[in-house]
């Protein structure tokens, strides 16, 4: 959880939930727009654009579990053979040691090694 995980939940749950519980959870674009649309009253951006994307990623991941299928298929496949991986924040020591050491990532289906 963050600093803003508050405001964030209460965006999601109070503003976005109403609205969104009994829609086609399949249609994750129809419901992108609805959840921006919804923000606009006091923008989109900032706290209301954190809540949008938990919920779109939640989304996208329940449509790739329904279809069992990951979401990067979803999404029209790989891209690239292999990404740069990289971490942010302001504890650099943290990242150069992270960043020196081999990595096995769990994933949904077995172990994807970077």
């Amino acid at each position: 959880m963050t600093t803003y995980d508050a405001p964030v939940v209460s965006i999601i749950n109070d503003h976005f939930a109403p609205i969104l519980t009994g829609e086609e959870c399949m249609a994750t674009e129809k419901l992108w727009d609805m959840m921006f649309r919804l923000a606009s009253p006091y923008s989109a951006t900032g706290l209301a654009s954190y809540a949008i994307s938990a919920v779109d990623l939640a989304l996208w991941d329940l449509k790739g579990k329904i279809l069992n299928q990951p979401v990067y298929e979803l999404l029209g496949g790989p891209a690239r053979d292999k990404i740069f991986c990289y971490a942010t924040g302001n504890d650099t020591e943290w990242h150069m040691e992270w960043d020196s050491k081999p990595r096995n990532w769990p994933a949904l289906t077995g172990l994807a090694t970077d």
